[in-house]
Formats: structure tokens, C-alpha cells, sequence
């Protein structure tokens, strides 16, 4: 049985969004700050990026978008 669900409905896509959000709010906050990036930032980001792509499209429970 291989039944499909929406992509709002994975809980992974729910936390890599979450990840993101972090991600887009340190980037945003330290720039603001002092005009520049954070590696913490850009990691996180890029590692909420990564996530939700593969489970989006590298996993075995088929995701419909």
C-alpha cells in the first residue's frame, strides 16, 4: 500500500520549514546588526534548505505538490 500525501502534510517539510524560518530570521537579524552574514546562519538555512528538498523529492512515501 504506497498511499501519497500532500506535501503540507509531512511533518520533515513542517520542521525543515521551521529550520528555514531560524535560518532566514538570523540571517536577517545580523545584518541588521552589523551589515553582514553569520556562517551560523547561512548553515542553518542552507540545512533547512536540504531537508525539505529531500524529502520532497529523494524519499520513498510518494509526496504529491
Amino acid at each position: 500500500m504506497n498511499e501519497s500525501k500532500k506535501v503540507y502534510q509531512s511533518k520533515i517539510n513542517w520542521a525543515a520549514v521551521i529550520v528555514i524560518a531560524i535560518g532566514l530570521l538570523q540571517q536577517v537579524q545580523v545584518f541588521i546588526e552589523s551589515g553582514d552574514y553569520s556562517v551560523e546562519g547561512i548553515a542553518t538555512l542552507v540545512m533547512g534548505c536540504l531537508i525539505l528538498i529531500f524529502r520532497t523529492f529523494f524519499t520513498d512515501k510518494e509526496i504529491e505538490l
